[in-house]
C-alpha cells in the first residue's frame, strides 16, 4: 500500500511538470459544412429518403429539431444562392414546408405534407406536384430567432439527384 502512495505522487507530480499541449486554434467550418446563412447556428441534416419503389418521387426531409417557432424548409432546381444573407434565387424555390402550416413535423417532414411554391407563394389548391426523374434538387432548412426577425439557425445547402 505504502508503494502505490509513493507511486501516486510520482505519477501525479510528473503529469502535472508537463506543459499542457498546445490546443489548435479554432477554425470555420469546411466552406460545404457551413450554415447556408452566416453567423447562423448549424442545423443537421440527413440524406432525403426516397422509396425505391415510389415512382412519384416523393422525398421524406431529416434534420435536427431546433425547436423555433418559426421554421423554414426549401427545396430548390438551382444551388441556393445567398448574398448578405439573402436569398437571390427565390424563383428556384419550386417546394416548402414551414411550421405554420400544420402538417409534419418540424424535423421530419414528408413531401406530401409541403406544397408547390408558384411566384413565390405556397400553392395549396393541390397536393405538391411530383419531383422530375433524373434532375438534382438543392434543400435547406432555417429557422427564425423567437420573434421572427432573424435567423438564428440554419442548415448547410444539401442537394439530392432523383433516379432515372
Amino acid at each position: 500500500m505504502k508503494y502505490f502512495i509513493i507511486i501516486y505522487i510520482l505519477c501525479f507530480l510528473f503529469l502535472n511538470s508537463c506543459p499542457a499541449p498546445e490546443m489548435p486554434e479554432p477554425t470555420e467550418l469546411p466552406k460545404d459544412d457551413n450554415p447556408i446563412f452566416a453567423g447562423a447556428n448549424r442545423i443537421i441534416t440527413l440524406l432525403p429518403l426516397v422509396d425505391e419503389n415510389d415512382t412519384s418521387i416523393t422525398p421524406q426531409f431529416t434534420w435536427t429539431v431546433t425547436g423555433n417557432k418559426f421554421v423554414y424548409l426549401g427545396l430548390f432546381t438551382e444551388s441556393i444562392d445567398v448574398k448578405n444573407n439573402r436569398i437571390t434565387n427565390i424563383e428556384d424555390n419550386i417546394w416548402a414546408w414551414h411550421s405554420g402550416i400544420g402538417k409534419g413535423r418540424e424535423g421530419d417532414v414528408l413531401f406530401s405534407e409541403g406544397y408547390d411554391v408558384v411566384n413565390g407563394s405556397l400553392d395549396k389548391t393541390h397536393a405538391p406536384t411530383s419531383l422530375s426523374a433524373g434532375y438534382t434538387y438543392y434543400w435547406a432548412v432555417w429557422a427564425w430567432d423567437e420573434y421572427g426577425l432573424s435567423i438564428s439557425d440554419a442548415s448547410r445547402e444539401n442537394y439530392f439527384t432523383t433516379i432515372p
